[in-house]
């Protein structure tokens, strides 16, 4: 079991610019990270890089050596699930 802590990204748009800023291995050093299946196999892809060029983004590859967890649920399944966090300072 994991000493590091739990992370679950639930925005394809958040994956892919953590690629595009060149911290995603950080990530996955740092935290237990686990996204859909659904980002995974449907929504990240590449990014552009500065002369807008596309770069792969090889998900897969996280998967297989065990530095990306998957789930694979609705949203009935998971709602009852999540925990909600309060950010200091935000409304509500």
């Amino acid at each position: 079991m994991s000493t590091k802590p739990r992370l679950v990204l639930l925005d394809s748009d958040v994956v892919i610019t953590l690629h595009e800023v060149g911290v995603w291995s950080q990530l996955l050093s740092r935290y237990e990270v686990t996204m859909t299946e659904t980002m995974i196999n449907k929504e990240v892809y590449y990014f552009k890089d500065d002369s807008s060029r596309k770069v792969h983004i090889n998900l897969k590859q996280d998967i297989k050596s065990k530095r990306l967890g998957v789930f694979c649920a609705d949203a009935s399944e998971v709602s009852d699930r999540l925990v909600p966090v309060r950010i200091p300072g935000s409304a509500g």
